[in-house]
């Protein structure tokens, strides 16, 4: 395990006074409070102060500036306890001073989490706990490495320390890529030149191609260090595709492709975009654009065969990639068999709700299986439910499953898969009466997805008083669990702590314990993942808190927002464990971002 070395104390600790408090409405959740407008000039008073030596009205007025709201000053106060620098050297206030930084959540958030980690290792000012310690630095790292506004706000200095992280090897190696990223997201164009050069010279074969294709992006844009200059962005993409890089390759044809830094040559590029798609790691886009080659006889002969592979090709690898070219090859028949369903469904997936109402009632004229359903689905996607219910209506009839739990969802009003941005144009009266039957007669058929709404129903709609109709949807909920589909078994375990009582709850850990063997990726992207967090949550109203630590804290592994939640309130209220406003704190923290995740659709 990386152990902190002494110097951690005293490195990486000062930032100049604030470029700026605002905060970004689009990057952080209304439930981060800005600082009071007095924090910004404590903290510039704080920063004078220091510079003059005066350490212990500095360090009063960094308290100050936390105490305002600004979490920055929090973070300087927590420093200058840990070196007794203007105060007495206290690591236990330290502590509290980046616990409050990470409650407030609005600045300096990594270098508190790192800090704290640092005090959780050595147990000073805290219980020794290389376990959280671990955490709290992963966690740091890990975010600013994919450098996500959403999660960290928009905070250079932030950026800075953890780019100087990276360049030392304090993170238990160097990376000069990851450090040349995160200073070039801070701003610091002159460092991250040099530290790319640095990597080109001395580097990995790996990291060298890396380096060059930054420096090539560098300089095919504007304001970023550099000079724009085409031609050398396409000598930097060559040379980083020397290495065998596909995005690189990929780059490189589009430049030939246009004529961007070099002559237009349509042979080059398709020679290129063919080797970027031979790497070992191959682009999806790289094998899109090799289709849009073969299929227009750009650089190559025309070839819908070839063509209509590489769509696959790129869509294996990322999936929903060229939805819409393979859509036109299944439209018009281009390489493969014409399908008219599967175009409409494809033209869905490419978000082209009238290129696909426009092929589907081609397919519903010549009577192909499946059209009406697809067309369905297209117009619920487009809020056209009017126009879905009239085209459900006849197979509804024939007594088609899947034609039931369309109906019975849309009658529900619980339509998923609409476009955020199109409006419901034709809307329908929604009647939980009238969808029960049809659900729960396509759940008894095996349609998964009639027993989710039913689920759905059972948790918003159904009445406690209503036992019989509960009964009914928990049977159906609990057949369609045992089938092994994994959102209904989720479904169940909650329909299960739904009940509360003793009994179910047992019935509920022990369909947990079986659901804990999934891969973790796996639970984590599933939508019913919270009843992790609803079976720990019902254990904490239940008085038995060491129950419910253990599935908030498998909750919390799925990044939760209720599990970290719960686990906030345990370590506030220190049941089951010792309170820790520390731990409290960066729960609360986790619980936030996982929030800003969701919504953000990472």
């Amino acid at each position: 395990m990386l152990v902190f070395a002494v110097y951690e104390v005293y490195s990486l600790g000062r930032s100049s006074k604030p470029k700026g408090l605002a905060i970004t409405p689009s990057s952080v959740p209304s439930t981060i409070a800005p600082p009071k407008p007095e924090a910004k000039a404590l903290y510039n008073q704080a920063i004078d102060l220091e510079s003059q030596q005066a350490f212990t009205e500095a360090a009063a007025k960094f308290k100050a500036s936390g105490e305002a709201g600004y979490g920055r000053g929090w973070y300087c106060f927590g420093l200058m306890a840990m070196e007794g620098n203007g105060i007495p050297k206290d690591y236990s206030a330290a502590a509290s001073a980046f616990g409050n930084a990470l409650s407030i959540g609005n600045d300096a958030l990594r270098e508190s989490m790192w800090k704290l980690a640092w005090l959780y290792e050595q147990g000073l000012g805290v219980g020794k706990d290389p376990d959280f310690s671990k955490q709290l630095r992963d966690y740091a790292l890990s975010d600013g490495e994919q450098g996500q506004q959403g999660r960290f706000g928009d905070d250079d200095e932030s950026r800075e320390f953890l780019a100087s992280l990276w360049e030392e090897g304090k993170t238990g190696h160097q990376d000069l890529i990851r450090a040349a990223d995160m200073f070039g997201a801070a701003r610091n164009h002159e460092k991250r030149l040099l530290l790319l050069a640095k990597a080109i010279a001395e580097g990995s074969d790996e990291q060298k191609s890396m380096a060059l294709l930054r420096m090539a992006r560098i300089y095919g844009n504007d304001n970023q260090g550099l000079k724009k200059d085409a031609s050398k962005a396409f000598m930097y993409f060559q040379k980083a595709a020397s290495y065998g890089d596909s995005e690189a390759l990929l780059e490189v044809s589009h430049c030939y492709s246009i004529g961007n830094g070099t002559n237009k040559n349509e042979e080059e590029a398709f020679a290129n975009l063919k080797a970027a798609t031979e790497c070992k790691n191959p682009s999806s886009m790289a094998w899109l654009d090799l289709g849009h080659s073969h299929q227009n006889g750009v650089g190559t002969s025309k070839d819908p065969i070839e063509a209509f592979r590489c769509f696959q090709r790129a869509e294996e690898l990322a999936p929903g990639i060229g939805a819409r070219e393979r859509a036109v090859c299944f439209e018009r028949g281009l390489g493969t068999a014409p399908d008219l369903v599967k175009a409409g469904q494809l033209y869905s997936l490419a978000y082209d709700g009238e290129a696909a109402r426009s092929v589907l009632l081609r397919a519903m004229q010549d009577k192909k299986q499946g059209a009406a359903l697809a067309l369905a689905e297209a117009n619920m996607q487009m809020g056209r439910y009017r126009s879905a219910e009239t085209v459900l209506k006849d197979e509804v009839a024939k007594g088609d499953p899947e034609a039931m739990a369309l109906a019975g969802l849309l009658k529900a009003g619980l339509v998923n898969g609409r476009r955020d941005d199109s409006e419901v144009t034709e809307p329908i009266e929604t009647s939980v009466d009238a969808a029960l039957p049809l659900l729960l007669s396509a759940a008894q058929q095996g349609q998964t997805r009639a027993a989710l709404g039913l689920y759905e129903l059972l948790k918003k709609q159904i009445g406690e008083d209503n036992k019989a109709l509960r009964s009914r949807i928990e049977r159906a909920i609990q057949s369609a669990a045992s089938q092994g589909d994994l959102e209904c078994q989720l479904a169940w375990m909650d329909a299960l702590v739904l009940r509360a009582d003793e009994q179910s709850l047992a019935k509920a850990s022990a369909l947990g314990e079986s659901l804990k063997k999934q891969p973790t990726k796996l639970l984590a992207k599933a939508e019913y993942a919270t009843a992790f967090a609803d079976l720990g949550r019902a254990y904490l109203k239940a008085a038995e808190p060491s129950k419910a630590r253990k599935w908030l804290q498998f909750g919390a592994n799925l990044d939760d927002a209720e599990a970290w939640n719960g686990l906030a309130q345990m370590y506030s209220e220190g049941k089951a464990m010792p309170a820790d406003p520390n731990r409290a704190a960066y729960c609360k923290l986790r619980a936030m971002f996982a929030i800003i995740r969701g919504e953000s659709g990472c």
